[in-house]
């Protein structure tokens, strides 16, 4: 059941990047296919930072 949620949370992710970014790449160089994919999942990540910030009114701790 451990190893069925990883799998399932994974798909999950999968899903809402492609749903929100779309499902291809662009780029035909593989170099610049793994950096669109790369800046997909960061601007994923940023999207679920601040949707946490508004709708859970997490306080972020930025250290710079």
């Amino acid at each position: 059941m451990k190893h069925y949620r990883k799998r399932s949370n994974i798909e999950s992710a999968n899903m809402a990047i492609k749903s929100k970014f779309g499902d291809s790449l662009k780029n035909k160089n593989i170099v610049s296919q793994t950096n669109e994919l790369l800046c997909k999942l960061i601007a994923y990540n940023i999207t679920v930072l601040i949707s946490a910030i508004y709708e859970l009114k997490v306080e972020p701790n930025l250290v710079l």
